[in-house]
């Protein structure tokens, strides 16, 4: 497996924003013609239908008049505006475009994977409620791996084997697991629709069509953020729950001193660590005038606090931007894979996204959410003349069509060329801390290797 990058998979803090009357977590996604009820493996590798509870009931909304505009609530559920369903145009009478969710949804390294997953349901909502894709409904079946690579697999099989899925979207798998997603992908001839480009085989297997930074240009990405900032002397501290973040860390240590930089401390911390002052000190007494945080968005913070404390002030670089930074972090720097959530200028394709966020979504824009909306755009890119009973050849053929394809100006240029693999994005997007808040000192323009 190549170096795994982007290290989406440990970071980010969901922000729910909350009112209105509570429907629940299950009505709601019927509505959306949504079905995340658990497959086949959802309790482990090969287990059964009846095993493992699983309901192949067809729960598809061909109609989004069940629809709900919404604003969500603290328990993540979209919630009606006005506390009743809002009528909307019907989702079309063609025959369902049926698509695979598999993801690290839950527990101390899933959970930050919420936007992305919540972007996605809302993009199906927007989709649906306009009458689908081309006239036909989209169906969105999600599982969860609970961040076991046997159980991504296991989940796959099923969504690919048993619940007919012409494609897998917005995949986020376990550490570990994507080489054998891909490899089983390319057996069944089924196309990986965007998602978490955590390892370098999604710009390697001609069937894995990632929208976001590649692999090794985000590992990249960080060090030169930290040059461009100006620092000599840079630090990092990773996580030990998972070996993302060591193998993300040596990726970085490398690319900064490719780039000329000084790596003089790298030091181990844990998620549940409440502080960070014996990495500070250790940081402030080598000299470190930035430090790269390897960990969930809120491991930044506390390290930001931790080193404040010292009367220590470096850059903070995080790999996951946090909903919104305390004082400490003034300053502190991030990079974002898919479009930043923070531009507020006036375009067709950022409207859309906000507008379906603030109607649909159960979280505020951030990082993730932009990952899960662009996947879901691209799909719907492809599938735009669709036959009348979609095929996973119809997803091949209308991605392999895409050429400089930006998605109204969401990503860099994509193009996708029959039966090879996806040519390395080489760009990326920087945020930083101004006046109590994440900004896009570029805007929409993105930072290149």
């Amino acid at each position: 497996m190549g170096a795994r990058g982007g290290l989406l998979a440990l970071v980010g803090v969901v922000l729910l924003s909350s009112c209105g009357t509570r429907l629940s977590h299950q009505e709601t996604l019927r509505l959306a013609g949504v079905d995340d009820r658990p497959v086949a493996g959802a309790a482990g590798p090969g287990a059964s239908a009846a095993s493992s509870g699983v309901d192949r009931q067809d729960t598809t909304a061909t109609s989004a008049s069940r629809a709900t505009g919404s604003t969500g609530d603290q328990q993540g559920t979209p919630t009606a505006a006005g506390g009743g369903t809002q009528a909307a145009a019907p989702a079309g009478a063609k025959a369902p475009i049926v698509i695979g969710m598999d993801g690290a949804f839950t527990g101390i390294v899933g959970s930050a994977f919420a936007p992305a997953k919540d972007a996605y349901l809302a993009w199906v909502k927007t989709v649906n409620a306009r009458g689908g894709i081309d006239g036909h409904p989209v169906k969105l079946l999600v599982s969860d791996n609970g961040s076991d690579a046997s159980r991504t697999l296991a989940n796959v099989k099923d969504f690919v084997e048993n619940r007919g899925v012409i494609a897998l979207v917005n995949l986020v798998p376990a550490a570990g697991a994507d080489v054998a997603v891909a490899r089983y992908a390319e057996k069944m001839h089924v196309a990986v629709v965007g998602g978490l480009s955590v390892d370098d085989v999604w710009n390697q297997s001609p069937v894995m069509f990632p929208a976001v930074t590649a692999n090794a240009v985000g590992n990249y990405a960080y060090a030169r953020a930290q040059a461009d900032a100006g620092t000599k002397k840079v630090a990092s501290v990773y996580c030990t729950e998972n070996s993302i973040c060591s193998d993300k860390e040596k990726a970085w240590a490398d690319a900064a001193k490719s780039l000329g930089l000084q790596v003089v401390f790298r030091g181990q911390i844990s998620l549940a660590q409440p502080d960070f002052t014996a990495q500070c000190l250790n940081a402030r007494s080598a000299g470190a005038e930035s430090v790269v945080v390897f960990a969930d968005g809120a491991s930044a913070t506390r390290m930001a606090q931790s080193c404040s404390r010292q009367n220590y002030k470096p850059i903070i670089v995080t790999v996951a931007p946090a909903a919104n930074p305390i004082p400490e972090m003034d300053g502190a720097m991030g990079v974002v894979t898919a479009f930043p959530w923070v531009v507020t200028a006036d375009s067709p394709a950022l409207d859309e996204y906000r507008d379906a966020l603030k109607k649909y979504g159960t979280t505020a824009p951030a990082a993730y959410t932009t990952m899960g909306w662009t996947s879901g755009k691209l799909l719907e890119k492809a599938l735009a003349h669709v036959s009348d009973t979609p095929t996973r050849d119809d997803v091949f053929n209308g991605l392999w069509s895409l050429q400089n394809e930006t998605l109204g100006g969401l990503t860099p240029p994509l193009t996708f060329t029959k039966n090879q693999p996806t040519p390395v994005n080489p760009c990326w997007y920087v945020v930083r801390v101004a006046n109590g808040a994440w900004t896009a000192p570029n805007g929409m323009r993105p930072s290149c290797k």
